[in-house]
């Protein structure tokens, strides 16, 4: 997406934040609050994604953000939504079992569960994250 933002869009490469840290969309919402909208102070998201992932990401950013922060979303069209309805589905069923019990915006709690219960950093898959 950076590269594509610099050559197609000619956005210059210090007008660009990215985010590494997260491995899929729980980790993009929980990176970006802590590394850049919390330390930044914003108040207001808008977060783009594709159209058929927006409702779970949506859930997600604003689950992770807490009542603090609004966060709006748009979806680019996809002509492959269709294909990823069930996924969509049993990501949201599993994002919603792993943080069952975890107020919204709740950071340390959140943090701690994403660390114990997430196969994509508790160390099942990727490498285990740390603070």
């Amino acid at each position: 997406m950076k590269r594509y933002a610099m050559e197609e869009l000619q956005i210059p490469n210090s007008a660009i934040i990215t985010e590494p840290a997260s491995r899929d969309t729980v980790g993009d919402a929980v990176f970006t609050k802590r590394n850049l909208v919390a330390p930044l102070g914003w108040r207001q998201v808008l977060l783009v994604t594709s159209d058929y992932h927006l409702p779970r990401a949506l859930a997600i950013f604003s689950f992770v953000y807490g009542p603090g922060i609004t966060v709006e979303g748009m979806g680019a069209a996809s002509a492959d939504g269709e294909r990823f309805g069930t996924s969509e589905s049993q990501s949201m069923a599993a994002f919603r079992n792993t943080f069952d019990g975890i107020s919204a915006g709740d950071d340390a709690a959140i943090f701690e569960r994403l660390q114990a219960r997430h196969p994509f950093y508790n160390g099942e898959i990727y490498p285990r994250i740390s603070l």
